[in-house]
């Protein structure tokens, strides 16, 4: 699948979804219950792009949990259609990523938009030239969603 089709796939998720929930970026430090404020996140864009059919948690882990220079993940089981993302704990970010909450919302809509491409999995796995051709794509798709839903507010 090229680029292109790609990016319309998913743009047509998440024009075709009807949840228009507003979500705010507050400081860490303010957020008393971490866990309920990115379930919120989940909740939404889950709802955006179109996977109310598939049960999705969000945990907070530490960054010797994740690969190297990752900020999250997410895993899923087809049979049973639940996937769970993993997310960095605000604690383990690098000082040079401001706004992590924010950061925290782009990795679950990034992880979020693998999980709507599982449908178009190869049987067989990826390459690593077309595992990072996805990556790139999911990471504009993210980035293109994130700045219209912030534009609209």
């Amino acid at each position: 699948m090229t680029k292109a089709v790609s990016l319309l796939f998913i743009l047509g998720l998440c024009c075709s979804a009807q949840e228009n929930a507003f979500i705010s970026h507050p400081e860490p430090r303010v957020v008393s219950d971490l866990d309920k404020y990115l379930q919120s996140y989940l909740e939404v864009w889950q709802a955006r792009l179109g996977l109310g059919d598939w049960k999705v948690s969000v945990s907070i882990v530490r960054l010797t949990e994740l690969k190297h220079k990752t900020l999250g993940n997410i895993h899923w089981d087809v049979p049973t259609k639940s996937a769970r993302i993993r997310v960095l704990r605000p604690e383990d970010y690098s000082s040079k990523i401001k706004g992590v909450l924010g950061d925290m919302e782009e990795t679950i809509v990034h992880e979020l938009i693998h999980l709507s491409l599982v449908p178009f999995q190869p049987e067989n796995g990826k390459t690593e030239a077309e595992r990072g051709a996805e990556e790139t794509v999911v990471s504009d798709v993210t980035r293109a969603l994130l700045a219209l839903d912030r534009e609209s507010k």
